[in-house]
């Protein structure tokens, strides 16, 4: 699966990495347009090989499948504007569905993901069918998260401190986001996972790229505020299906329980994943 197409986004030319599944090609120049479309919007750190587990599952492929990588995540190249956040990634994914020609689509989104799938939601209402949100991230960044992505950061660039690398360092900063990701447990999965992950994230946060890594890491998350009533009071028709961890160590349960409750009069299901961390979509996918 090695497609990518060049698209024109409001803060410049990005070209996105992606792939697209159908009932009878797993790689896919386009979607089948007979059948619904779902959308899967990737975590931070992480690209859209997250998804494997999704796109391998026969219930879900008698849809059309698309995944993108998004900007300073996996092989899709551009660069990363000086304010980067929900309605940057936003805007990125609608022009992305516009060069690609997708039909509204439901989207499947994770952590971050979820964030930028609510604000598509929002921003451009005839481009979303649905949303299926593990993890979902609808409030302000809980400040013992924050500082938790401030330190894998810090962490990073420590490893550049001076002429050598410091592998040691680099190791340390993908161990801390393990423990957000995946409560430090290692599985196959994430093993498989960060292996293709770990090469990527050296061609896209050296020392020049800081900028991109901050952003795309974490004031991505500290820097907003969350959703107000008047944005949510314009989700009450969108069908919303939210599925939080129940072993998420990084958000409380009160975290996706508040969010709940701002969704209320909506058309919204919620279902907490038994055992499952805060990237349960591939730990638990089965659930």
């Amino acid at each position: 699966m090695t497609h990518t197409i060049d698209v024109q986004t409001p803060h410049g030319p990005v070209s996105f990495f992606y792939c697209i599944s159908t009932p009878t090609n797993e790689d896919s120049d386009s979607v089948n347009p007979a059948l619904p479309t779902v959308l899967f919007l990737h975590a931070a750190w992480v690209p859209s090989t997250i998804f494997h587990p999704q796109f391998a599952d026969p219930t879900l492929r008698r849809f059309n499948l698309v995944a993108l990588d998004l900007l300073s995540h996996g092989r899709t190249q551009g660069a990363v504007p000086a304010v980067y956040g929900e309605r940057e990634a936003a805007e990125d994914v609608n022009a992305f569905m516009d060069a690609l020609h997708l039909p509204p689509c439901t989207v499947f989104a994770l952590s971050m993901g979820t964030i930028i799938a609510l604000r598509l939601a929002l921003s451009f209402p005839a481009k979303v069918n649905g949303l299926f949100l593990v993890s979902p991230l609808g409030g302000p960044e809980p400040e013992d998260v924050a500082n938790g992505r401030i330190q894998v950061c810090d962490v990073w660039k420590e490893a550049y401190a001076s002429e050598t690398v410091d592998r040691e360092a680099l190791n340390d900063a993908i161990h801390g986001s393990l423990q957000l990701c995946w409560n430090s447990q290692s599985s196959m999965a994430s093993y498989r996972l960060i292996t293709v992950t770990h090469p990527q994230c050296l061609s896209h946060w050296p020392p020049s790229n800081f900028p991109a890594l901050e952003s795309t890491t974490v004031t991505f998350f500290t820097d907003r505020k969350g959703f107000t009533p008047e944005e949510l009071d314009k989700l009450k028709e969108v069908p919303i299906v939210l599925a939080p961890g129940s072993e998420d160590i990084a958000y409380p349960p009160e975290y996706f329980e508040s969010f709940a409750k701002q969704l209320q009069g909506g058309k919204v299901t919620k279902y907490t994943v038994q055992g499952a961390p805060h990237y349960g979509s591939t730990s638990h996918w089965e659930a």
